[in-house]
Formats: structure tokens, sequence, C-alpha cells
């Protein structure tokens, strides 16, 4: 292979090649997607890892009710990403308009929220605040999919390189807006403006694709009946069930952790955005190399590997939130949490983007963002996942929430076992 057909085609050279090569257009396409998903996480996983526990201190919400809100919110996310994946693949020369769109409605939507001030509304607030999120992943993901076919584990780990930068400066951030504004409205409400300036630059940089017949849909019909033949493919059907089983799960233990930080343990906002960020951190590192890994030793193995220790940590987690653990006044149980906390986080995002890359082989081309939003979508089996945990933690403590995560986390990579990934 000569160096001439390398600069033609990025993907041809090494990881760091294709991502170091600025001057392609689609390179351009990938470094505008990740940007928009750090800011789409920077706020929206700030807000909700502590703005949340905020509003939930002051509406004086139980955690069952605490557990709606994140229900509702999961709820309309699903449901939302599925709706989007049709559209995008219906109109798949407008994906950019769909990418830019979802950021600028999730500066709206935090906007207007910020004036809420009662259970109930913001039970519909958080509902319209999860629409924008939940549009960004199908045109976004399939945009990647279609620009880089031989390196897919390596662009949609990028994608999710973006969310666990956002997923670590949002608590930061979030943290050093909340000392300074004082009041969550306040930085609720200074959202929109970076929506806005984000919104427009990737409406600038992202260009329309270049379609083809083997990648247009020209009817409802025609889209019906190549979503319904990559549906009849027992590998998808497996991945949706495995990944079903790991929202169940995630959602259990993630919605918690911030909320038993600050309730049970009393650890200030800027310990916990410290901790929150440091887990993140982790997924930063292991992002791209989980990405390459699948590229090159194969989805399955880092599936089932890195599904069975999102698991066994979080059970571990269960252990040390026992009361006859967490009781104990020692450095090394706060050390052994920490720990924990930030290895989950190696994890978290990085895993989740290995899922779609899975799906993303085995999918026909013309339903490819149908596909990112039923994986994305499967997660509405799991909106009862924090409500549920609320109840078992209202009743027995946070710890029987996160044991009943991670034994359904262990289910997924059973799950996982029988799996027989082939690329289209």
């Amino acid at each position: 292979m000569n160096e001439s057909s390398k600069e033609l085609n990025p993907e041809k050279k090494s990881a760091i090649g294709l991502l170091t090569s600025f001057a392609n257009k689609n390179v351009k396409v990938l470094w505008a997607i990740v940007i928009g998903h750090i800011f789409k996480h920077l706020f929206n996983g700030g807000i909700h890892a502590l703005i949340l526990p905020k509003i939930k201190i002051d509406l004086g919400l139980n955690k069952a009710q605490f557990g709606a809100l994140n229900t509702v919110g999961s709820l309309s996310h699903s449901s939302s990403t599925i709706i989007t994946g049709a559209l995008v693949d219906r109109y798949r020369n407008r994906a950019n308009i769909f990418i830019g769109l979802s950021i600028m409605l999730m500066g709206i939507a935090t906007f207007t929220a910020s004036f809420i001030s009662t259970y109930q509304l913001m039970l519909l607030g958080i509902l319209f605040m999860s629409i924008g999120p939940s549009m960004f992943h199908p045109p976004a993901l399939g945009e990647l999919a279609r620009r880089f076919p031989n390196k897919k584990g390596l662009a949609v780990s990028m994608h999710g390189f973006g969310a666990n930068i956002g997923e670590v400066l949002g608590p930061i951030t979030i943290a050093g807006l909340l000392v300074l504004l004082v009041d969550w409205q306040n930085v609720m409400r200074i959202s929109i403006a970076p929506a806005i300036f984000i919104s427009i630059g990737l409406w600038l940089i992202i260009d329309k694709p270049k379609l083809t017949e083997s990648t247009t849909i020209s009817s409802i019909s025609e889209y019906v009946k190549s979503l319904l033949e990559t549906l009849r493919n027992k590998t998808i059907i497996i991945l949706i069930i495995a990944i079903s089983l790991k929202s169940i799960g995630e959602g259990a233990v993630g919605t918690y952790i911030p909320l038993y930080l600050v309730e049970e343990l009393e650890i200030n906002e800027i310990k916990i955005g410290l901790l929150l960020s440091l887990a993140q951190t982790m997924g930063i590192i292991s992002q791209p190399i989980m990405g390459n890994l699948s590229d090159t030793k194969g989805r399955k193995i880092v599936l089932v590997v890195g599904t069975g220790c999102v698991g066994l940590l979080s059970i571990g987690l269960a252990v040390m939130a026992h009361p006859s653990i967490a009781s104990i006044n020692s450095s090394l149980v706060v050390i052994g949490l920490w720990a924990i906390i930030i290895g989950k986080g190696a994890f978290t995002f990085s895993l989740h983007h290995i899922y779609l890359a899975a799906a993303l082989d085995v999918s026909g081309t013309k339903t490819q963002s149908s596909i990112v939003a039923i994986m994305y979508g499967s997660g509405i089996i799991s909106t009862f996942a924090p409500y549920l945990a609320g109840l078992l933690a209202d009743k027995y403590g946070f710890y029987a929430a996160f044991l009943f995560g991670g034994i359904i986390l262990i289910a997924a990579g059973f799950v996982l076992l029988s799996i027989k990934i082939t690329r289209q």
C-alpha cells in the first residue's frame, strides 16, 4: 500500500493517522460530531449529576419520586430516539440538520425548565429536556458508520470519547457554576447561549451526505421492508436483549451514585464533581482503546469482558454501601468506594459504543440510523429501573439498588456469550 492511497483514504491509516488527517472532509465531520457530543454531555450529564439532586432537595421529593424524574427522562429519551432514527433514515440528506437541531432543542428545554418550581411540572420539564439529547445519536452515528465503513469501531468510539470528555468536564463545570451563580436555576438558564453557538457551528461544518441508490430509501414501504429484514437477524436480537439488560442495570446503579454520595456520605459538591470527573477520565483513556481493540480483536470479546466487569464493579459498590461496611470509619473503605466508582467509569460509555458498533456491523446500509435508534431506544424497557431501584433504596438502603443493578448487568454478560458477529 503506497502513501498516496493512504492520503486519499484515511481509513487505510493507523488509528492515530486517521484521527489526525484534519484536511480530510470526513475527519472534519468526525471531530465536529465529537465536539458537539462533548457539549451535549457537558451540560446534560452535569445537570443530571449535580442539579437533579438539588431539585430533589428543593422540591422535597422522596427517593421514589426522584427515580420517577429519571424514569420520565429515560422514557422520553428512548421514544424520541426511535422516532428520530426513522426520520433520519427516511430523510438522510438532512442528517446535519437533525444533529444541530438536537443541541438547539436541548438548550431551549433546559432554559425553560429552570422556571419550574413544582414536582408535577418538573416531570413535564424533564420529559422535554430529554428530547433534544435523544436526537443526536441516530444521525451522528449513522453518519460516522457511512463515512468510515472499515473503521466503525474507532469512529463510533470517538463519538463516545466526546461523551466521556463531556462527562468529565460536566460535573466540574456545573459545580463551578453553582459556586459562582449559587442557584441551580441560573445554571440551567445560561445553557441556551452555548447551545445556539454549537448548533450553528455543526450546521456549517457537517455537509450533506452523498447518497447512492444502495443507501437511499425512496418510500416508507421500502424503509419498513429494510428495517424488518435487519430485525430478523439473530445477532441484532441478542444485542437488543443484552443492551436492554445493561440499560436496566446501569439505570439502577448510575441514577443513585450521586444521590448516595450527597445524602448518605454527605460529600460536598466539589468532591463529588471531582470523583465523577475522575471516573469519566478513565473512559477517555479506555474509549479509543476499546474501539480499536474491537476493530482488530473482535466485538464479542470486548463486550463480554466489559459487561462482566461493570456487573462485578456494581456488586462491589453494593458491598461498600452496605451499612455493615459503610459504617466502618476507615480510609480503606473510602478508597475502595472511590476506586470502584472510578473503575466503573472506564466502561460506562466505552462499552455502550461497542454495542452500537456491533449492531452497525450487521445492519443494512439503509437503516443504520434506525438500528442506532433501536439500540438506544431499547432502553425504554429500562425506564422502570430508577423507580424500582428507588423503592428498594427507600426500603433497604442504597446498597439494594446497586446490588439489583449489578445482578442484571451480569445477566447481560451471559446473554452475550451466545452472540456471533459477521460484518455486512
